[in-house]
């Protein structure tokens, strides 16, 4: 009972530190984000008249997946139309899928999304959030209903119907960038596929991210994707690491893929249900003679900047190599898009872990 209600103890201490906790410190050169996404349409068609996107392009960019880097680099968002998808039997199973479902197929497209500056690209099948996309068919007739169908990640198929009342162009809202057939209907059959989303028209922030962080101790951020800190008071981070000369150090750790370590690390990604991640190392160091502290009597709070390799939107979670070589993954306690905090007592070897809005669980 006494180590339970220490226990609980020491998580009201830390809840109170981590609301009061400062903010990680940015400079002005961070606040260089200037570049409005702009969002360019590539068409090579015959069946389509014009392909158009509602969703700002900064907005769009964001659910796409953009990172700082790529922001700062002055990428742009690029979607590439064609009506002849690379494989036949795509058009195929699209019309047998429309047939099945009693829709006509009125023509087909082949989305590649992608975020990019010249020749430097990243493909996007999937995006966080979905954005809105109109498809102009040629002779739309105006007695019957509209939709699209679009090809998943599974192989199945989602049906969505028209959101403009119009009936001069094709409007939907979706996430997913791969293959789609603009549909027809008799009049009134596609009702109940009419699914707008309100984040498609959202306006989103792009947060700054930090290259300095607060910590209450000495801190020497070695490592040009990560900012971090140590949060709480000092005396309390002397006492946890039983020295009164604590020294933090944050830098790169590159492994390569075969590195039994870092098969852990990934492992533990996928049981999370992260999709990307960024490796460092966390020391603490007692100044005093050099030595290093691995592990400390009691947690304590740390605060990350999101990797600047890494998207700005979504859910974060951060690996730590425990002292039996296991690897756990805590996840984000702050609300903050550009910061990640946790409470640990292992200071070895990270990894923030990156997943879409909803997707990461903890590990033990």
């Amino acid at each position: 009972m006494k180590k339970f209600i220490s226990a609980m103890l020491s998580v009201i201490m830390a809840l109170t530190l981590f609301l009061a906790l400062p903010a990680l410190q940015v400079s002005a050169e961070e606040n260089d984000f200037n570049h409005p996404v702009a969002i360019g349409i590539m068409e090579y068609m015959e069946s389509l008249d014009r392909v158009s996107i509602s969703t700002s392009g900064l907005t769009a960019a964001v659910y796409a997946g953009i990172t700082t880097e790529q922001q700062l680099d002055r990428f742009d968002l690029k979607l590439y139309v064609k009506d002849r998808p690379a494989f036949a039997s795509t058009n195929t199973t699209l019309a047998l899928t429309a047939q099945a479902k009693g829709l006509t197929v009125v023509a087909n497209a082949e989305l590649d999304l992608r975020i990019e500056r010249g020749m430097f690209f990243t493909q996007v099948k999937k995006l966080a959030d979905p954005i809105r996309v109109a498809f102009w068919p040629a002779n739309m007739d105006p007695n019957l209903d509209y939709g699209a169908l679009i090809l998943l990640p599974d192989g199945t198929f989602d049906l969505v119907a028209n959101l403009d009342p119009t009936n001069s162009m094709v409007t939907f809202d979706t996430k997913y960038m791969d293959n789609i057939a603009i549909v027809s209907a008799p009049k009134g059959s596609l009702a109940l596929y009419i699914r707008p989303e309100a984040k498609a028209l959202a306006t989103v922030e792009f947060p700054i991210n930090p290259k300095s962080a607060y910590s209450s101790v000495e801190t020497l951020n070695t490592n040009a994707s990560v900012a971090g800190g140590v949060q709480n008071d000092a005396a309390a981070v002397k006492a946890a690491t039983g020295t009164n000369a604590p020294y933090f150090k944050f830098i790169d750790w590159k492994p390569t893929e075969k590195d039994p370590l870092f098969i852990n690390f990934d492992n533990a990604r996928k049981l999370s249900g992260g999709e990307k991640m960024h490796v460092f190392d966390v020391y603490v160091i007692d100044q005093n003679n050099g030595k290093m502290i691995e592990s400390t009597e009691a947690p304590l709070i740390m605060n990350f900047s999101v990797p600047q390799n890494l998207p700005i939107y979504g859910e974060y979670a951060v690996a730590v190599l425990d002292m039996k070589g296991q690897v756990q993954v805590l996840k984000d306690l702050d609300t903050n898009p550009a910061t990640i905090t946790i409470q640990t007592n292992m200071f070895r070897k990270y990894a923030i872990i990156w997943g879409p809005e909803g997707s990461l669980k903890e590990v033990k």
